[in-house]
């Protein structure tokens, strides 16, 4: 079986590490990288080529929404799940008007991001 190749960039340390462990007791999802900033994820994102972003908005030097512009000129784009502590409109808008497959609040189970992630990539189990 072919594992889905997850890239996960926040600055939130407790939950990048939170999400670690959580993807050692699952069999169908590895993870090729932790960015803890917005320039961080676009090299992450360039070197390791994952198939989906799990990417938060709030980040230091670059933010969400400056990634998903950038990333619109990678020709080996992931998909994004964009995760946030703030389901705003207007940042929803924008997310998805540049690219971002699906939007999460922060607050959201770990289980149901890894449930995102699979269904970003056509996969129900």
């Amino acid at each position: 079986m072919t594992k889905i190749r997850l890239a996960l960039a926040d600055d939130n340390r407790e939950f990048c590490s939170l999400v670690k462990d959580y993807i050692s007791i699952v069999d169908d999802i590895e993870l090729v990288g932790i960015a803890n900033d917005g320039l961080e994820a676009l090299e992450l994102v360039e070197q390791k080529q994952p198939d989906v972003l799990v990417l938060d908005n709030v980040m230091p030097h670059l933010n969400g929404l400056g990634v998903l512009t950038r990333l619109q000129n990678i020709t080996t784009r992931p998909k994004v799940i964009t995760i946030t502590a703030s389901l705003a409109e207007d940042f929803m808008i924008n997310a998805y008007k540049l690219g971002a497959d699906y939007q999460i609040h922060h607050k959201i189970d770990i289980e149901e991001i890894f449930m995102l992630v699979r269904m970003a990539m056509g996969k129900n189990n």
